[in-house]
């Protein structure tokens, strides 16, 4: 889960220079199929700003809110009514596997990070899906829709906010 969340999260300078983002939102669907064919499907909104912001929130079949800025990633899980901080540096970093996508055709981009293929694939400038498959031999596909591409953001998307009541866990 952390990878696909940060592979979203954090598109790099270089390649989102590629495709001219400057900012990035949009609704997505997250389709997890296992190998036994399971399929789990998650959707929400997110929201990217450069230099290096990004905001996930997912709606179904859980809440559960995700916020990056270059220190670090807080989840807050409504449910679990905690709220999760980890350090960039803790994180597989997605700036890396997304600096060697290299374009292998019109509308794709492919890059191998740690012994994973991910490929990525542009409509109109713009990402319209991502595909790989994760260590666990699940394959995974996150499609975007009502994309908004380089329009004003507000800086407030990006700020967290926590119930004083929830557990702050530190990681």
């Amino acid at each position: 889960m952390k990878i696909i969340i940060l592979l979203l999260i954090t598109l790099s300078i270089s390649f989102t220079k590629s495709l001219n983002i400057k900012s990035y939102e949009a609704d997505f669907t997250q389709t997890i199929t296992t190998p036994d064919n399971k399929k789990i499907v998650y959707s929400g909104y997110m929201a990217l700003k450069l230099p290096s912001y990004g905001f996930w929130n997912y709606k179904k079949p859980l809440e559960k809110k995700i916020y990056m800025n270059k220190k670090e990633v807080v989840i807050i899980e409504s449910d679990l009514e905690q709220a999760i901080f980890s350090h960039i540096d803790d994180q597989v970093s997605m700036i890396d596997i997304l600096n060697n996508a290299k374009k292998v055709s019109k509308n794709r981009y492919v890059t191998n990070f740690d012994s994973t293929i991910y490929n990525i694939f542009v409509k109109n400038s713009t990402i319209d899906y991502i595909e790989y498959e994760d260590k666990l031999e699940n394959s995974v596909k996150i499609t975007f829709s009502n994309i908004k591409k380089n329009q004003h953001i507000s800086d407030i998307v990006f700020k967290y906010k926590i119930p004083n009541d929830y557990d702050k866990i530190h990681q």
